[in-house]
Formats: C-alpha cells, sequence, structure tokens
C-alpha cells in the first residue's frame, strides 16, 4: 500500500467487502459537513442541507469544510466546521464506496475512529448512506471535486427527507467522494451520500435507520 500527498495519486489496493469498496493508499477522506442544516421533514423542500464531504482515494485533508451547492434554500447560517474542528489537515483516511442503507461512523464525525467504520444501524452511527452517484467531467482542484459531489449529493438529501416524517430534528447531508488524484489518476468515480444529525466533530449520532 502507497501512501501519497494529498494532491498526489498514489497506486492503491482495493478490497470489497460486504457493501463496500474500499481503496487503501493514497485514499484519504475529507471529512466536512457543509454549512446548512436540513430540517427534517415536511418542509425539506425548502430547507437547505448541510453538506459533509468526504475524501477518499487519494483524500483530502479532513475537515475542509464546504457550503451547501446554490439553490438551497432557507438554509441556516451555521459555518462548516474548518480542519482544525474535524482533524488535522493533512489527515487521510481509506477511499470507500459504500451501499445505500450502510451506517457508518467517520473520523471527521468521530474522533474515535481513523478511517471510516460500518455499524449496524440499530446502534449510534455517524452517518447512513442514501444514495450512490457517479462523478464525471473534468476538475483541477479538490475544491471543485468537493462542489460537484455535494451538488450531487444535495438532490438526493431532499429527495430522500420528502419521506422522513416531522421528527424536529436537523439533518446534514455528507459526501463521500474520490481526492482528486484518486479520481483523475485511478479513476475512482463513485460518490456515497449520506445523512447525519451532526455537521461536526463528536456531534450527535443517530440510533436506528432513517425513517420512512
Amino acid at each position: 500500500m502507497v501512501a501519497a500527498a494529498v494532491v498526489v495519486g498514489a497506486v492503491v489496493i482495493g478490497t470489497k467487502d460486504d457493501g463496500g469498496k474500499e481503496t487503501a493508499a493514497d485514499a484519504g477522506p475529507s471529512a466536512s459537513a457543509s454549512d446548512r442544516p436540513l430540517s427534517s421533514p415536511s418542509d425539506a423542500e425548502s430547507s437547505a442541507a448541510p453538506s459533509g464531504s468526504e475524501d477518499p482515494g487519494e483524500g483530502a485533508p479532513l475537515g475542509g469544510g464546504s457550503e451547501a451547492p446554490d439553490g438551497d434554500p432557507g438554509a441556516s447560517e451555521s459555518a462548516a466546521p474548518d480542519a482544525s474542528e474535524s482533524g488535522p489537515p493533512g489527515d487521510k483516511v481509506p477511499y470507500v464506496v459504500l451501499d445505500p442503507g450502510r451506517c457508518f461512523d467517520h473520523p471527521a464525525m468521530d474522533s474515535s475512529v481513523t478511517k471510516v467504520e460500518k455499524r449496524s444501524c440499530q446502534g449510534p452511527h455517524d452517518g447512513e448512506v442514501i444514495a450512490n452517484e457517479t462523478l464525471s467531467g473534468d476538475f483541477s482542484t479538490e475544491k471543485a471535486i468537493q462542489t460537484k459531489a455535494l451538488a450531487l449529493c444535495a438532490t438526493d438529501a431532499k429527495k430522500r427527507l420528502k419521506s422522513i416524517p416531522n421528527d424536529g430534528r436537523m439533518y446534514y447531508y455528507y459526501a463521500l467522494y474520490p481526492a482528486l488524484g484518486t479520481y483523475s489518476i485511478q479513476g475512482e468515480d463513485q460518490v456515497s451520500c449520506a445523512l447525519t444529525l451532526s455537521a461536526g466533530r463528536d456531534g450527535k449520532k443517530l440510533s436506528k435507520p432513517l425513517p420512512g
């Protein structure tokens, strides 16, 4: 397994196991919860969803905050966590692709883990994957690929929230996506979109599968 700098691609060893694909090497998700929460439920259409990002593959640094994609109405003004809040800027975690319905903990949201860990949805967990998307096109910066991944997940999050009963909770959308080098050099293009209850580290966790 070869490790590399955030912006450099590296040879990776890919393994597949129970509903997920992991690429370890230069993979390193950058976790960032975007800054606008999506209110649960009925007003999902008008509420904004904060996004989180995961930069697997060559991985972006943990905690590279991002803003919700344009067009997310009614977003709150809470700021996305920065690298100092989510983890050291140079930290990287393996790139993973998780199937919809899979629950997990992520180092950007849980200080007790150092990589994406699959969890039972019947116990405490940071997020639950709601959809997978495919990146396409050319990107010149980590920020550009992050923005695209979050935009793809914003659409899925709004759609999923329509099926969640109004439970008074604030939901955030989170994207697990490949770092620039992992995408452009290694060809990894899958994005796992998830919903969480926290936009920062060691915040509120889900304790059961998403309703609806």
